[in-house]
């Protein structure tokens, strides 16, 4: 799963394709979710790891944080992405 959103970097760069790369649990302490951007979706799905590892993909991480939650689950994460205003009318893409 990913979300297909069209929104602007820091530097203006349009970022349309974002995709969960991690749920870290910090045990009784917070949940961490990693999203990489990529400009669109045929940009992450033409992506391999040797790509990324070796700047031949553009994309950008961010990580956001929430309470701990050991329950929070990729399909959790996405549902709150989504609630978040920087996320605000994302469409699923499975």
């Amino acid at each position: 799963m990913s979300l297909r959103l069209t929104r602007k970097n820091a530097q203006g760069i349009p970022f349309g394709f974002h995709h969960i790369s991690a749920i870290e649990h910090r045990i009784g302490y917070e949940t961490l979710v990693c999203v990489k951007s990529y400009i669109d979706e045929e940009t992450y799905r033409n992506a391999t790891p040797d790509d990324e590892d070796y700047g031949e993909v553009f994309f950008e991480v961010n990580w956001y944080t929430r309470d701990y939650d050991d329950g929070f689950r990729l399909a959790d994460a996405y549902a709150w992405l989504k609630s978040m205003p920087e996320f605000e009318g994302a469409e699923d893409v499975y």
